[in-house]
């Protein structure tokens, strides 16, 4: 077992990670990068007009949200998820790719990529996020949230692999407002810090990123 693997699993079996992901959660971080839509009619939309979807999870844990997904949109949704551990289930996925995703191919032409619980374990966003682009078709969408900081003890700390330098890429990333052949949107979520509510806050707790390919 890996040194990436045995933390993943780790942590796993602590509860810090959690792999029981469901389309209704996925909704509500739809919701919360500002989507007032939810996943099924986003894909039901590709499914219209160019007669199926290709959608990929990074970090999809049991793959029970592409699962669910299929189920209320069509069978011509192909879902597909990369994790570092294996499925319960295989058949909840069209394609599962077993590995860290900094180490696997992405698949291509995707139209929905989706990230949610996984980026700041995952970390070196500055190499992983331009592999995300690449891998939209064209009219492909990416939504992805970035946890990024915590209070631990009254102390604030940084999640997962994030630090210093991925929060100066994601914030250039923000300024320039396009990366590779994406529109990109890149917001903060403020980090409340008990006491000081009414101090404007200082910190991010997450970023919220949503990319278009042209």
């Amino acid at each position: 077992m890996t040194g990436s693997v045995h933390d993943y699993v780790e942590k796993y079996s602590l509860g810090v990670i959690l792999r029981d992901n469901t389309l209704s959660e996925y909704n509500t971080f739809l919701k919360n990068l500002g989507e007032h839509t939810s996943l099924e009619k986003i894909a039901a939309e590709y499914v219209k007009r160019k007669g199926s979807c290709r959608i990929l999870d990074i970090g999809c844990g049991n793959g029970q949200a592409l699962h669910e997904l299929k189920q209320h949109v069509s069978t011509l949704v192909h879902a597909i998820g990369i994790d570092l551990l294996p499925l319960h289930d295989a058949r909840v996925l069209d394609e599962f790719i077993q590995g860290n995703v900094h180490d696997v191919p992405l698949p291509s032409e995707c139209d929905i990529i989706v990230s949610f619980r996984a980026l700041h374990e995952i970390g070196s966003l500055e190499q992983l996020l331009p592999r995300v682009t690449n891998a939209l078709g064209k009219g492909g969408r990416a939504y992805l949230w970035i946890r990024f900081r915590k209070i631990v003890e009254g102390k604030i700390v940084f999640e997962g692999e994030m630090n210093e330098h991925e929060e100066k890429y994601l914030q250039t990333m923000a300024s320039q407002r396009e990366l590779g052949n994406c529109r990109v949107l890149v917001e903060s979520v403020p980090l409340p810090i008990p006491g000081q509510a009414h101090h404007k806050p200082a910190y991010a707790a997450g970023y919220i990123i949503v990319m278009l390919r042209q």
